[in-house]
């Protein structure tokens, strides 16, 4: 009998989780998404609402096993993917990241975050010319994400002055960029 009811109550949690997510409130969104979760283990945006909260609240080791299950049940949440990425590398797993990263951008050329995980983590000659070939056919050339990526290839390939001035284009573009700032610094 009470299966009747979990659309209905699936729907109100994941309104109400939405909401407080929404508000910036974390701990409770994170209660309802959890909520969520046990009436629908395979809920997708639970488990990718949890993931975005652990990454924004700097916990990316929490993040993983939540963006990884979106992975695994929706493989073209490009989205979840690219955060996965970010997790990945912040963790220490540059190969698991540069995977997510590849296939993101695979999906998405325009991803941000996913061209700045192919930079970061392009050691060999062969992977610094594959994103060098990524980051031509990147669409938004005119944002600070595509110069801090260049900036990045260009400090891999022990060129601090081209990196230095990349970044001094990504500043450019957006004065407020922290990552910029930091690389910079």
């Amino acid at each position: 009998m009470s299966g009747c009811f979990a659309g209905p109550k699936e729907t109100r949690i994941l309104e109400r989780a939405d909401a407080y997510f929404k508000a910036g409130d974390y701990e409770k969104a994170k209660v309802e998404y959890l909520n969520l979760l046990r009436l629908n283990n395979q809920n997708v945006r639970a488990f990718q609402q949890l993931g975005f909260i652990w990454m924004e609240e700097g916990e990316p080791l929490r993040a993983v096993p939540f963006l990884a299950k979106v992975r695994e049940l929706a493989p073209q949440n490009t989205p979840a993917r690219a955060k996965l990425a970010l997790a990945l590398m912040a963790v220490g797993q540059p190969t698991e990241a540069r995977k997510a990263a590849i296939t993101t951008i695979e999906q998405d050329p325009s991803n941000a975050d996913a061209i700045g995980v192919l930079a970061d983590t392009s050691k060999t000659r062969e992977e610094i010319a594959a994103t060098e070939q990524q980051l031509e056919k990147f669409p938004q050339k005119d944002t600070a994400a595509f110069h801090i990526a260049r900036a990045s290839l260009a400090a891999q390939k022990g060129s601090l002055g081209a990196a230095s001035d990349e970044l001094q284009q990504a500043l450019a573009i957006d004065p407020k960029s922290a990552k910029a700032h930091l690389v910079l610094g």
